[in-house]
């Protein structure tokens, strides 16, 4: 993922490119999620996003679990906050 951010004069500045995914994943080891995050949010520092996982039986091509994921950007890094299941899936 790719971080910018823009400054006074209009121009963009890279802050980050890191894949945190394995902050995210290491939440839940029994859960194999996809490196794939789906924003859907941009507020008060916090960036939301969706992420689909194989919960324990699925067959690969069919993740059933959903988690809504979020992340901050802290000392110029994108770093993890929480992950929760979204429970409407």
């Amino acid at each position: 993922m790719y971080i910018f951010r823009q400054k006074e004069d209009h121009k963009w500045d890279l802050i980050t490119s890191n894949t945190l995914f394995e902050g995210i994943i290491q939440k839940n080891p029994d859960d194999i999620c996809s490196a794939v995050l789906v924003p859907y949010e941009i507020k008060n520092g916090l960036l939301k996003a969706s992420m689909t996982c194989l919960g324990n039986g699925d067959a690969n091509c069919c993740p059933s679990l959903e988690y809504d994921v979020t992340l901050k950007l802290e000392n110029n890094r994108l770093v993890f906050v929480k992950k929760e299941l979204n429970k409407s899936k």
